[in-house]
């Protein structure tokens, strides 16, 4: 099943890890995009944000990525953005990527 919240409080968040399910899929739902666009703008400056793309391991993954075009709106927001691949082994690398997430919020902290 999938899950979108229309409202979200990210005001105390310094990081956000958002999945999408990109199984059979080809080009990536315009919606995503839009949700990806909000949590950007409800962050606060310096903050972190991991998107991972969960796709067959027969899809086009840096194509799907690409369709994500948002650096005009991180100029103004000092965001770090970080994309993954989230393959079949998902459950193996979750905790890697959560402790890549940590990671990030601190360096992007850091960040005059």
């Amino acid at each position: 099943s999938s899950y979108a919240y229309n409202e979200f409080n990210l005001s105390n968040s310094d990081g956000v890890f958002i999945i999408f399910d990109a199984r059979g899929k080809e080009h990536i739902d315009p919606e995503w995009k839009e949700t990806l666009m909000k949590i950007i703008r409800k962050l606060r400056k310096k903050r972190a944000v991991i998107i991972g793309l969960r796709v067959s391991d027969d899809k086009n993954y840096p194509q799907l990525m690409e369709e994500f075009v948002i650096d005009k709106d991180l100029e103004e927001k000092i965001v770090s953005v970080l994309f993954l691949k989230i393959g079949t082994d998902y459950r193996e690398k979750m905790y890697d990527h959560i402790i890549l997430m940590l990671e990030l919020i601190v360096s992007t902290r850091m960040l005059k």
